[in-house]
């Protein structure tokens, strides 16, 4: 009966240790993915400036 509790209790362990890890990846995931929308972003904004530029000349 003892083995039983523990291998349940182990089995719950696991688990939690298996949901951290995948809520990680897709908290990575999400951050990258808002980091290159605002590299995007940025990198218009560069490119609008630079076309001011090139037409004032």
């Amino acid at each position: 009966m003892a083995i039983f509790i523990d291998l349940l209790i182990f089995g719950a362990l696991l688990m939690i240790a298996f949901n951290i890890k995948v809520l990680g990846e897709r908290m990575s995931r999400v951050n990258r993915e808002q980091m290159d929308e605002h590299v995007y972003e940025r990198l218009k904004a560069e490119i609008r400036e630079e076309l001011k530029s090139e037409r004032k000349y």
